[in-house]
């Protein structure tokens, strides 16, 4: 969803905000520094309410903040909207790296980091595919004027909604702990809390 930004300036988000070049660098560095500003009180608030709480929170909330990107009228507004953005996701990369420590050993960490960081090059990926002017029909762009809303705004919508129903998914799967998985018997429970 942080990538959104692009495909829908190739949508026409710069020209339906009469925006210049370096008012949408400014939109996107602006979501870089409350990401990197949330991103240690994130990890200490994991601590202190727990992950199994906080990232389908972080996700939800992300979910609804690149939802509301789609609704903007204004560049001023979309810089508000980044801001939240780039709090809202800041915590949650180094949140799912913790969470991911504290489930496996140290020698079983790379292959879970790697598809971790892969799947989000693929989400960025597909998501392009879904707007960009190529061989598959843009999707979004058919969706110009659905709603009174420009083709752009829909990327915004559509993938931001996913996103909110992704987040209550993993509400409900998402263990606070290895030993707290219903989806484990207590004998894989044993065996995984040995490893770890």
């Amino acid at each position: 969803d942080r990538t959104n930004i692009g495909n829908a300036r190739i949508s026409g988000l710069q020209q339906a905000l009469d925006m210049t070049d370096t008012n949408y660098s400014v939109a996107l560095t602006l979501t870089y520094i409350a990401y990197a500003c949330i991103e240690l009180p994130g990890n200490l608030l994991y601590k202190r309410v727990g992950p199994h709480v906080l990232i389908p929170t972080m996700v939800i909330l992300w979910g609804i903040v690149a939802t509301i990107q789609g609704f903007v009228k204004s560049y001023s507004g979309l810089l508000v909207v980044r801001f939240f953005l780039g709090l809202c996701e800041g915590g949650l990369l180094p949140g799912l790296t913790l969470y991911i420590a504290s489930f496996y050993p140290r020698h079983m960490l790379q292959l879970r980091y790697a598809l971790l960081f892969t799947a989000t090059s693929l989400a960025g990926a597909f998501s392009g595919l879904l707007s960009t002017r190529g061989t598959l029909p843009p999707i979004f762009l058919h969706m110009d004027g659905v709603g009174g809303l420009d083709g752009w705004a829909w990327v915004f919508i559509i993938e931001g909604l996913v996103t909110v129903v992704f987040g209550v998914l993993v509400a409900f799967i998402l263990p606070a702990t290895l030993l707290r998985a219903r989806y484990l018997t207590p004998e894989e429970k044993l065996a995984a809390d040995y490893v770890s």
